[in-house]
Order: C-alpha cells, then sequence, then structure tokens
C-alpha cells in the first residue's frame, strides 16, 4: 500500500487538467519526457493528476506515465479533453474514464471505440477547436452506454469562463436546462477554473445548491507550466481532494461529495492527535495506523476490537475507578493484560501545525513515560497536559444516562475548572490537617491543669525547708546542679545549630558546580562579566562560612571537653554536700528532697512555658481553621457558578438538550451521607436526619450550629442523649464532614422533558449529542456507540455530527453498525481478526476495495445479503 494512505485519507494536491507531449499543442521536443514530467508533478506535490490531450488518448504514453509515476506515489488518471459540437465556439469537456475498466486485454475502448466515433469522418481532430460530431447531451449519452456496459466516467467543465468554457459560451437559459438534466447532474462532476463570484451566486440557484465541484488544472502548453497553480488576486488557485486509495472510484467519490473532500488549500489538523499505536510483547510487534479524522475498529464478536480500545485507553492514562463496577473494571484490565502480556504499548502523538512527535510509552505494570522526537524522555509531564481525551466504555453512556451527573460535565469542562479544583483540593487539605491539629492540641493542653497543680504543691514543699532557714545551705549544690543543666542545654542547641548549617551548606556547595558549567549563547560576555563574578563572590561567602561552622564545630568540642572538667569538679564537691545533709537533721524533711523538688518545679515552670506557646499556637490554627472553613464553602459556589455559567451558555443555544442545575441539591446523597456517619447514634431518619438535610445545605452549616442551644439542630435533637451523641460523632468525623462536598442536583431536560422520563434509547441519543456539542478534547473514544440507539438517531444526531467536527477532533469508534463507517466517510478503519490465540490488524479508509469487501462481510453479512437488501430497497424505492 502507498505510504501516503498509511495512515488512512489524506489530502493530497489533483491537477484535473493536464496535457503532455502527446498533444499537439503541447511544445517539448526533448528525449526525456517522461522522467523531466514525472520531476514536475513531484515538484509542485501533485499526487492526481488527469492526462486530458486534446481529443486524444495516447494509450502507450500513458502507460509508460502512470508506471513511473505511481513509483513516486502519484496517480494518473486517463482522459481527453473534447471539443463538443455545441454552442458557437464548441464547449471543451474533461473525460476523465475509469482506465481498467476502458482498457481490457489490449482493448482501447478510449481511443477506439469513443474518440474515434466522436471524429468519425473530421479531418485534424487533434487541433484543440476541433469540434467532434456530438453535443454535450450526446456526449453524455455516449457515456452512460458505456457505464451501463460497466466502462464508468465522469465529466469535468474545462476552463468554464473562458473561449469553449460552459459558462461562457452557454446563456443562462440552457445552463439552467442542463441543471436539470439527470445524466448531466450524474456524470458532470466539476467545473475547472471558475473564478467570478457572481456567477457562483447564480450557479447556487440555477443548480439548487447542488453544483458541481469548482476543481483547478494547470492546462499545462510546455513542461513549465505543469502543475503551475493559476493566480487570481495574489493567490494561487489549487484543488485538494480527501481519498484514501489511488483509485478513479475514490476520485470520483471525492468530486461527488466535494464539501466534505475537496478544498482549495491542504488540509492541517488544528490539534494534536493519535498518529500510531504501536503494542510490544516478547520479541513481537504489532502497529496500528489512526487518522485525524474518524478512526472506526471493527470487526466480527471476539475479534479484539475491545481488546485494541482499552489498550489504546490505558497508554493514554486513563485508568479506570474499579469501585464504581468491579466486574466492568476486572474485564478490561484483563483485556488490556492478555493484549499487552509482560510488555508495553507506545502512542505517537503528532501535532501537525508543529510538525512535532511525542510518544507515550506505558507498560502492562502501569509505568508510563512520555517522550520527545528525539526519543528523550520528558520527566514529570502529565499525559493529559500533552493530549486530551474523553473516553466512554461500552455501555457507559447508557449508565450515565440513568444518573446524569456533575462527572460528565466535569469531564468535559476539566480546563476550565482546574484551577479552582486545585484551590478546593489545597483548601481541603488545610482543613483536614487544621481539624486535626486543633484536636492534638486541645488534647495536649487538657494537661496544663495538672502541671499547673505539680508546680503549686513543689512550691509547698520547698516553702517548708524555708521556714527552717535550709536554702541557703542548699543553694550551692542546687547551684551547681542549676549550672550543669545549664551547660547541657546550651551544647544541644549549639550542636542542632552546626548539624542545620552543615547539612544546609553540604546541599548547597553540591550545586554551585552546576551552575558555574552553564554558558550562554547569546549574553557570553554579560555573564562573564557581571554574572559570573557576582555569582563567585556569593560562592565564596558561603565557602567562609562553612569555614566558619567548621571552626565552630571545634569550639563545640572545646566546650564538651569544659563540660566534662565542669562535671568532675561537682563530683569532687560531692563529700562536701554528703558532710552537709549529716549536719541538717531536722525530722520530717528529706534533706534530698529540697533538691528533687528544686529541679522539678524548674522542669514544670518549663513546661507551664511550653503549654502557653501551644495555645497561641492553637489560635493560629483555629484562625486558620475558619479561614478554610469559610474559603471551601466560598470554593464549592465557584465552582457551581462556572458550571452553572457553562451550562446557561450552552441552554441559550436553543439545543434539544437543557441543563439545570440546583446548587448542593443532591439531597439524596447527603441523607446516605449522615445515615452512614451516625448509624448507631438512635436518629430516626424521617424523625430526625430528613428535618436536618430541610434545613441545612451542607455539614459546615451544621457545625456552625453544634454548640447553639438556639439553633434549629439543636430542637430537632432535643431529648435525651441524641444531641451528646450527634457532636461526639461530628468531632470524630469532623474532617471528613466539613469536606465532604454535597453534589450539586443536575437534571437534564431532552426536547422539554425530563431525560429520565424518556426511552433508554432517547437518553442515549440525548448524551452522545451533548457530549459531541460541548466537547473540546483532542480525542473522543467512544465503544459501540449505537447501543440502544436506531438507525435513524445514529445517522441523524451521531453521524451527522462527527461528520460536522472531525475536522478539527480525532475519534475512535468501535461499532458493529455500518452506517458510522459508511456514513461517516470513515478516514481510517481498522479491521480486527482474532486467530489462532493473536489479534491482526488490516488499516485502510472506506476508499480502500480490501476494507470495502471487510464491511460488507463483517458488517452486511456477506455480498449475497448486502446484494438481497440493496434490490429489496431498491423495489421499495419511494
Amino acid at each position: 500500500m502507498s505510504r501516503t494512505f498509511e495512515h488512512g485519507s489524506a489530502w493530497i494536491r489533483a491537477d484535473f487538467h493536464l496535457h503532455t507531449k502527446a498533444d499537439k499543442e503541447f511544445d517539448y521536443k526533448e528525449n526525456d519526457f517522461l522522467d523531466k514530467y514525472i520531476e514536475r508533478l513531484k515538484n509542485e506535490q501533485i499526487q492526481v493528476g488527469a492526462i486530458t490531450n486534446h481529443n486524444k488518448f495516447d494509450v502507450e504514453e500513458f502507460k509508460n506515465l502512470r508506471k513511473k509515476a505511481l513509483k513516486e506515489d502519484i496517480f494518473l488518471l486517463a482522459g481527453a479533453e473534447l471539443s463538443v459540437n455545441d454552442a458557437a465556439s464548441g464547449i471543451h469537456c474533461l473525460i476523465i474514464f475509469d482506465y481498467e475498466t476502458w482498457y481490457v486485454g489490449g482493448e482501447n475502448y478510449i481511443e477506439d471505440h469513443f474518440l474515434k466515433s466522436a471524429f468519425e469522418g473530421i479531418a485534424n481532430r487533434y487541433h484543440e477547436n476541433t469540434s467532434c460530431n456530438y453535443s454535450l447531451k450526446e456526449v453524455l449519452q455516449k457515456l452512460d452506454l458505456h457505464r451501463k456496459k460497466g466502462r464508468d466516467s465522469f465529466v469535468i467543465m474545462a476552463h468554464v469562463e473562458q473561449k469553449s468554457g460552459f459558462l461562457k459560451e452557454m446563456g443562462g437559459g440552457r445552463i439552467e436546462n442542463f441543471a436539470k438534466n439527470a445524466l448531466f447532474k450524474e456524470l458532470v462532476l466539476g467545473f475547472q477554473k471558475v473564478r467570478t463570484f457572481d456567477l457562483m451566486q447564480k450557479l447556487n440557484v440555477w443548480f439548487e445548491n447542488a453544483v458541481p465541484a469548482f476543481v483547478e488544472g494547470s492546462d499545462c502548453k510546455n513542461l513549465e507550466e505543469v502543475g503551475k497553480a493559476k493566480i487570481q488576486k495574489d493567490v494561487e488557485r489549487k484543488s485538494f481532494i480527501k481519498v484514501g486509495e489511488f483509485s478513479f472510484e475514490a476520485t470520483k467519490y471525492a468530486l461527488i461529495h466535494s464539501k466534505t473532500r475537496l478544498k482549495n488549500e491542504k488540509s492541517i489538523s488544528k490539534k494534536p492527535f493519535l498518529r500510531s499505536a504501536t503494542f510490544q510483547t516478547g520479541k513481537k510487534e504489532k502497529k496500528v495506523f489512526f487518522n485525524s479524522g474518524l478512526n472506526t475498529l471493527i470487526g466480527i464478536r471476539g475479534s479484539g476490537k475491545s481488546s485494541l480500545f482499552e489498550t489504546l485507553r490505558f497508554g493514554l492514562g486513563i485508568d479506570l475507578n474499579d469501585q464504581e463496577n468491579k466486574d466492568d473494571w476486572r474485564y478490561k484490565t484483563d483485556i488490556v493484560q492478555n493484549m499487552l502480556g509482560n510488555g508495553k504499548v507506545t502512542l505517537e502523538i503528532f501535532n501537525e501545525i508543529e510538525n512535532k512527535n511525542y510518544f507515550i510509552q506505558r507498560k502492562s505494570d502501569g509505568n508510563w513515560q512520555i517522550l520527545d522526537s528525539q526519543q528523550k524522555a520528558i520527566p514529570n509531564l502529565p499525559i493529559n497536559s500533552l493530549f486530551e481525551v474523553i473516553y466512554f466504555g461500552q455501555k457507559d453512556l447508557a449508565d450515565v444516562g440513568k444518573n446524569f451527573n456533575k462527572n460528565l460535565i466535569e469531564t468535559l469542562l476539566e480546563k476550565k475548572l482546574k484551577s479552582t479544583k486545585e484551590d478546593i483540593a489545597k483548601t481541603e487539605f488545610n482543613l483536614k490537617k487544621a481539624v486535626g491539629d486543633v484536636k492534638n492540641l486541645k488534647k495536649f493542653l487538657e494537661q496544663k491543669a495538672n502541671v499547673e497543680a505539680n508546680i503549686a504543691t513543689l512550691k509547698e514543699n520547698i516553702k517548708k525547708f524555708e521556714e527552717y532557714n535550709l536554702e541557703s545551705k542548699l543553694n550551692k549544690q542546687l547551684g551547681f546542679d542549676q549550672d550543669f543543666h545549664q551547660i547541657q542545654s546550651m551544647l544541644a542547641f549549639e550542636n542542632e545549630v552546626l548539624d542545620n548549617f552543615k547539612q544546609l551548606l553540604d546541599a548547597s556547595l553540591d550545586q554551585f558546580s552546576q551552575y558555574n558549567a552553564y554558558e550562554s549563547a547569546e549574553n557570553m560576555e554579560f555573564f562573564r562579566d557581571e554574572v559570573s563574578e557576582r555569582f563567585g563572590n556569593f560562592e565564596n561567602n558561603i565557602r567562609r562560612i562553612k569555614k566558619l561552622i567548621d571552626s565552630s564545630r571545634q569550639d563545640f568540642e572545646d566546650f564538651v571537653l569544659a563540660k566534662d572538667d565542669f562535671e568532675q569538679k561537682m563530683q569532687h564537691l560531692q563529700a562536701e554536700f554528703d558532710q552537709l545533709k549529716v549536719e541538717i537533721s531536722i525530722p520530717f524533711l528529706n534533706i534530698e528532697d529540697y533538691r528533687k523538688f528544686k529541679n522539678s518545679l524548674e522542669n514544670e515552670k518549663i513546661k507551664l512555658k511550653d503549654y502557653e506557646k501551644k495555645a497561641v499556637e492553637l489560635q493560629k490554627i483555629q484562625h486558620l481553621f475558619e479561614s478554610s472553613l469559610q474559603g471551601i464553602v466560598n470554593l464549592w459556589k465557584q465552582e457551581f457558578d462556572l458550571i452553572n455559567k457553562e451550562t446557561q451558555t450552552l441552554n441559550a443555544q436553543n439545543l434539544s438538550i437543557k441543563i439545570h442545575l440546583d446548587y448542593q441539591g443532591d439531597k439524596t446523597t447527603f441523607l446516605e451521607m449522615l445515615k452512614n456517619c451516625f448509624r448507631g447514634s438512635n436518629l430516626i431518619e424521617n424523625l430526625h436526619l430528613k428535618k436536618i438535610i430541610e434545613n441545612y445545605q451542607n455539614f459546615v452549616e451544621i457545625y456552625n450550629d453544634l454548640y447553639k442551644s438556639d439553633s434549629v439542630l439543636h430542637q430537632i435533637l432535643s431529648g435525651g442523649n441524641l444531641l451528646a451523641s450527634f457532636q461526639y460523632k461530628f468531632n470524630e468525623a469532623m474532617g471528613n464532614l466539613l469536606t465532604f462536598r454535597i453534589p450539586d442536583k443536575y437534571i437534564l431536560e431532552y426536547k422539554g422533558k425530563e431525560l429520565q422520563k424518556h426511552s433508554l434509547g432517547q437518553r442515549a441519543t440525548a448524551l452522545i449529542s451533548f457530549v459531541l456539542m460541548n466537547q473540546n478534547k483532542h480525542l473522543v473514544m467512544i465503544d459501540q456507540p449505537e447501543d440502544d440507539l436506531d438507525n435513524q438517531t445514529i445517522f441523524r444526531d451521531l453521524i451527522q455530527e462527527i461528520n460536522h467536527l472531525k475536522a478539527e477532533t480525532q475519534f475512535i469508534l468501535v461499532t458493529h453498525n455500518p452506517n458510522i463507517p459508511v456514513l461517516g466517510d470513515s478516514e481510517q478503519v481498522v479491521v480486527c481478526n482474532f486467530f489462532e490465540e493473536q489479534i491482526s490488524f488490516e488499516n485502510g479508509s472506506i476508499d480502500k476495495k480490501s476494507i470495502q469487501q471487510k464491511i460488507v462481510d463483517v458488517m452486511e453479512g456477506g455480498k449475497e445479503a448486502f446484494d438481497k437488501r440493496n434490490n429489496i430497497y431498491g423495489i421499495w424505492k419511494p
């Protein structure tokens, strides 16, 4: 297969009016014509060209050109520019023949059966102004006869506004007549070189907005003009067609569907898209190619469509929640594991505007990395910042339809909600932390009374010694004790400071070499004279500080030795202290206790200061708690207002879908949370819990009334131990309760009626329409969107919307419905096949004949069923 169509349909340049050396009007006498001609087409990036020599078809020249062109990924169509015997100066028609059916077994039907007949009895037929025997209507009739015998063709009216052009030579009345002629409408697919805007407007009226395609052709008379675009108002006039195969049929189809398959400039995807997926298991490797438009995965049941689809989802970093539907999670996890084994999937993301490739690699164990176009890892880059996807697996849309909620809206508004959601998460963290810190500090401060009691007791005990004037005699020993404790505290502080400095300096000094290694490419002198000098001074100062710290460490060691000397001195004085105890003998007083009481008193005083510090800290944390509490409420409302604003914008578009929001209106979820958290507290659902949710919007409002004796909450829970039990359980779960966002209530109306009152199929239709109309992602992935939908709905609400969006959004759909790839004009069809425990893939657009056959076999039930159905529909024709 041509690499041009590796990714399915491609936009390629076409020239529908080419002449060659075989044409009498073409000026070239050299022998290297074939090579030079193909080189010109390559230089002009033309990949589809129609050879239309005047009144002539040179089959030998065409065969040689065609063969050489195909080697360069250029497809040439067989044709002739026929001068038709009509109007005053004749009409020039470009007739494009299906070469495969007009030249069969050496029989040249173009030259021998059509052109010779058209010019029978006419001399000098190869001159461009020599008209044939047929009028335009007769030409169409002759072509129709050949078509009925299996030889297809189509017509492009040449240089329509110039001499011998259809619009130039025909009057308005005759043009209107041709516009109503059935054969003209069937066979004439293009007008070449339309230039006048007013004329375009008239054509739309005459042809009732079904005008043949406006195409371009170089109409070359020499080699330099081959493929050269005509200029109109400084703009090059070119034709680009979207085809998925080099064939007559694909080209014809593109002209018939010119609104979506013909442009005057090459189409470039404005968003990044998934370009390919490579699956590696051991030494085996499989690659699937994707298009920036509509990609459909087809195959019989069990062929591996969902395996491919879910592995793409896995590779794109979309992980499933195993709590929502465990069976679904297990099934999808298993098929991904079976697809990858111990291998990995590599996804190529292509940004066509920037011409850059990125690669997402994800191993079967879940680890992933992103690589740039040089295969270098880009650390810490989230996948969804590179490529945004909206995903719906099998039955997901139907499940959402059963209970439409904010998750779908938030998926669609992910970017706009990102900042607010980050603020909410940060505030929730601060709030939970503050709740925990307040609990711990309050518990700690409960011991303050014990410390104050200990201080009072110790003071009373010390007072007894003071009554006997023993304080002065014992103070020397006590003073030594206090001095020793002070020295120990100072050493501990000094050691901690030195250690902290050392860690900071060691970590900092390691980074200087990294900064010094930088070399500026644009500001070398500035960095040398200004930056390097100043940064060098900073480094020198830091290294001096390091020396000071090292010197201070030696001073610390000397201080330790001094402490040891002091401790030895205390031991020498111990005998003196012991003698003093003997001399002092007072009943009921133990001299040793005085020393203990004094030391204990100092320790308790230190504890008391710590409690006072903690009390101040508690005030600060309580202030943070209060501000976070108000902050979380404000952020919830901010998030709601943002979503509500977006939905109101959608509602203003007069779509069939309307969304109505009620702030924190999901009372069912609120009630369930109350029941779960306050289970065992003897609260009755109808008597207590429902009254609470009727009067309070969220748990923050309940907290504000928790200890207000005149509050509604107290009235609801009055009597017995209900209030105390409620307060206890609320305090136990406070962090989780205060950060629990009561969901907003979403009511979706479809065609004026609440979604839940529609059938399942209508619900699915509404949701698909909503998703397609309001998504702004790079890729939309849906597994079997046709589930629960009828064919009319599929065409009206799904296919038509996709056809409208796929120019800017990539789609990957798994489907069993042939309407989706065929009517959706699928740019890439991936046919999945499972054989001998292996999944294989075939790529191609719906233009590719083998893909067309697969669609008929797999999706239509085979050619026999397909033909029979067509025959029946022919009988039923209205």
